[in-house]
């Protein structure tokens, strides 16, 4: 019993560690950091533990592109979606192709946290709060799970102070 406990609590560490595991392909995004001061780069890491291979933006040359939205902790533990960069038909970009992450390769990226006014090219500085980031990548065609398919994950959580 107190070997299953001992089993359990380093599961939650884990868990904790990752700051969030996407089923069947052990996708982690993480921050370097749980908050950070005015003006700060945020260093988001994607990880993949998997077994298959995934493509994001976030190791092109584009980096950017990867985050799909920025979501801020709002009124009753509701998460506000907020754009990260300038969206079509706003803004037009010459956008490269998303980089390929292997199994068990990460890459890392520091965002300057902006958010543009309703996905217009009108960008302000990210206010203070409780912040997530959901960051696109798509499974590889030999993933185990969902091949080809863009899919979305979930950063731990962070302040800006």
């Amino acid at each position: 019993m107190r070997r299953l406990a001992l089993v359990f609590l380093v599961f939650l560490g884990c868990l904790g560690q990752a700051g969030f595991s996407f089923g069947e392909t052990e996708l982690s995004v993480t921050t370097d950091k749980k908050a950070y001061a005015s003006g700060d780069v945020v260093v988001i890491v994607l990880k993949n533990n998997s077994a298959g291979d995934i493509l994001s933006h976030l190791g092109s040359q584009m980096p950017v592109f990867a985050i799909d939205g920025v979501e801020r902790k709002g009124a009753g533990e509701r998460w506000d979606r907020l754009f990260a960069w300038c969206q079509y038909p706003h803004c037009v970009y010459d956008m490269d192709g998303p980089a390929e992450l292997k199994a068990g390769e990460s890459v890392s990226w520091g965002w300057d946290p902006w958010i543009y006014i309703d996905g217009t090219a009108q960008k302000v500085r990210a206010r203070t709060g409780t912040y997530r980031l959901l960051i696109l990548y798509r499974a590889g065609a030999d993933h185990p799970a969902e091949p080809g398919q863009w899919l979305r994950a979930v950063s731990n959580e962070f302040i800006l102070e």
